[in-house]
C-alpha cells in the first residue's frame, strides 16, 4: 500500500505535527535524520 500522509496544527507547539505511515511494511523517510520513539514499558 502507499504512504498515509496526515498533518494537523497542534496550537499547543504553534506547529505542525505530521505523521506518515503505512499498514504493511517499511519505508524510509530521509537518509540524514532519525526517529526518537519512546513508549512506557
Amino acid at each position: 500500500q502507499a504512504v498515509r500522509l496526515q498533518t494537523q496544527y497542534r496550537q499547543e507547539y504553534l506547529g505542525n505535527l505530521v505523521t506518515a505511515d503505512v499498514i504493511f511494511g517499511v519505508i524510509e523517510n530521509r537518509d540524514s535524520s532519525g526517529v526518537l520513539i519512546m513508549s512506557a514499558s
